[in-house]
């Protein structure tokens, strides 16, 4: 009788299971229409993609000189958000090398296109973050 029951429990258990599955994946997923979502199944992505983005970030992006004078280099992460119609808004240094190179950083990212295609999740788009790293690497003459 205990072992009956013990497979008796056991069955229930995959029914529940399965009846869990079969209702609309919808309902699985908690509410984020207010919320700005960190993590992405699929990224918002820059017009023309992320080549074109690198190559607008070199097209535009000036080394102070002041700051080339002093020896900064290293990488600046810009962070904004995207909404669920792909608009940026809300521009911010996450991590910063220096004044200079932080506020360079800043105004490239500041031109970028204002519309990208946004971030789709759970089949809806919605608001998210989206972090870039400027790269700033001083070269030798000689290079």
């Amino acid at each position: 009788m205990k072992r009956f029951m013990i497979i008796f429990l056991i069955l229930m258990s995959f029914e529940s299971i399965a009846q869990i599955s079969s209702e609309d994946s919808t309902k699985i997923y908690p509410s984020y229409e207010n919320e700005i979502i960190t993590w992405a199944e699929e990224d918002p992505v820059f017009p023309s993609g992320d080549s074109a983005m690198v190559g607008f970030i070199k097209r535009n992006l000036v080394y102070p000189q002041e700051s080339v004078e002093l020896g900064q280099e290293g990488i600046v992460y810009v962070q904004f958000d995207i909404d669920k119609e792909g608009y940026l808004s809300n521009f911010r240094v996450l991590k910063g090398i220096s004044k200079l190179l932080d506020d360079e950083a800043l105004r490239v990212v500041k031109l970028f296109p204002k519309k990208w295609n946004p971030y789709k999740f759970a089949g809806e788009y919605r608001s998210t973050s989206f972090t870039v790293p400027i790269n700033f690497i001083l070269r030798n003459e000689q290079d």
